[in-house]
């Protein structure tokens, strides 16, 4: 019995060394408002063809085409639980899109980091309630995150039967926790492609030192957004060139599959798409 104590003893200490290792290192980041600076990046970049499913549409978004600079891994607005060991309260962040036509999502992206805790974080599809995020539509735990100042590794949220969206309402990507990762403390990177201002809504629960009068609900913001992108299939016809689907806030050169996007389901305003208007740091998909 003796012996048996000491291998779990030695077991819990080597597991207490294996978490201290993949945890951040809070000396590397500085904590500012809700946001966060991280010092130095990681040596080890992994390079990330994020949109090269010949299948797939990215219908909205803003992250980057370069592998090596798919969103900015130096820059974050945290994603907190609950019981988080950073001293700061619950926070949760969304970014609103519009479609213009009737979609189905097959896929989300987002460039959401992890620091400490439970290496996860809850990526949602959110309907609307007066401009922001009222009733959860679908949601998935992703799972091994990568680390605060890597990149390009995304949290992936994928549908095998697709989620309905409708044309002209608005929904929201959210990164947020829940009861079982209450510990997470994760990052939400900043997209590299669009330094303007875009409606944001984020929802602290905490005191009210802390959050003041918006504790435990949602409210709306401006800010550069945090990188996303969305994926979906449209329906097939002829070749058409770049379109603006009407995503709010952001804008996405469609990428035409063979055969073409059917023109019914895009609005015939390609001005406002310009070379690098597909990079936003999330992604979503049509069928």
């Amino acid at each position: 019995m003796k012996v048996n104590n000491t291998i779990v003893r030695s077991l819990l200490c080597l597991l207490a060394l294996v978490v201290s290792a993949v945890a951040a290192d809070q000396s590397n980041f500085t904590i500012i408002g809700r946001s966060v600076v991280v010092k130095k990046p990681s040596k080890v970049i992994t390079p990330n063809v994020w949109n090269n499913d010949q299948s797939l549409t990215t219908i909205a978004g803003n992250l980057s085409d370069f592998p090596f600079g798919v969103y900015f891994s130096l820059y974050n607005y945290y994603v907190t639980g609950s019981n988080n060991t950073i001293g700061v309260p619950e926070y949760w962040q969304g970014v609103p899109f519009t479609p213009s036509a009737n979609v189905t999502v097959m896929e989300v992206d987002a460039s959401v980091v992890w620091a400490e805790g439970t290496n996860e974080v809850v990526l949602s599809l959110y309907g609307d309630a007066n401009g922001l995020p009222g009733t959860s539509i679908h949601t998935w735990h992703v799972k091994n995150l990568a680390g605060f100042g890597s990149c390009c590794k995304l949290a992936q949220g994928k549908s095998t039967s697709g989620i309905p969206l409708t044309g002209g309402k608005q929904y929201w990507v959210v990164a947020k926790t829940d009861s079982t990762n209450s510990d997470v403390f994760d990052g939400w990177d900043l997209n590299t492609t669009d330094m303007r201002s875009h409606p944001i809504a984020s929802h602290c629960k905490g005191t009210v030192t802390q959050c003041g009068t918006d504790n435990n609900k949602w409210f709306a913001g401006s800010a550069i957004l945090p990188g996303a992108g969305k994926i979906a299939r449209v329906p097939v016809t002829r070749q058409r060139g770049p379109r603006d689907l009407g995503w709010t806030g952001l804008e996405e050169m469609v990428l035409s599959p063979p055969g073409g996007v059917d023109e019914t389901q895009v609005s015939p305003t390609p001005a406002r798409c310009r070379l690098n208007c597909r990079d936003f740091s999330f992604r979503a998909v049509l069928v």
